[in-house]
């Protein structure tokens, strides 16, 4: 099944490269659909966001991530 007159593609069954949150990384590189990939944080950092997303269909021919890629924030420590 290619492009067909109305120059519609075929369905994507691969989300887009959700990239790593700086200061930490993903695991997982699998975008297709119904995957999981996770992130995790460098040490003296916190995961903001979601721990791991799922690649989903969407409006029947779109496949996009179940939430944002997450950020790692810098752990604050307060020892005065």
């Amino acid at each position: 099944m290619g492009v067909n007159e109305g120059g519609i593609k075929q369905a994507s069954n691969l989300c887009p490269d959700p990239g790593e949150p700086e200061n930490g990384k993903r695991i997982g590189s699998d975008f297709s659909l119904d995957s999981t990939v996770q992130f995790s944080c460098d040490e003296d950092y916190v995961l903001q966001g979601a721990k791991s997303i799922t690649c989903q269909r969407i409006a029947e021919v779109f496949a996009a991530w179940s939430d944002h890629r997450p950020v790692c924030k810098e752990l604050k420590m307060d020892c005065k």
